[in-house]
């Protein structure tokens, strides 16, 4: 049992190295989850934009018209 013991404190090393490695791994996904949305708004930003400037370039125009 003695045997047992020593070879679980041998693999603790190991599992808490494992451990660090599922975290790190983790916080990567959730880096490039947010830098993806980042790009998603920033794209839709980009489009929003272009669509109500042209949007109030009409409007501006049709009441300089008047």
């Amino acid at each position: 049992m003695g045997s047992a013991l020593s070879n679980q404190s041998a693999a603790d090393p190991i599992h808490a190295s494992f451990r660090q490695d599922q975290v790190a791994a983790t916080a990567i996904q959730y880096a490039l989850i947010a830098a993806l949305i980042s790009i998603v708004i920033i794209g839709a930003t980009t489009t929003i934009g272009t669509t109500l400037t042209a949007t109030f370039t009409t409007i501006s125009a049709a009441f300089a018209n008047n």
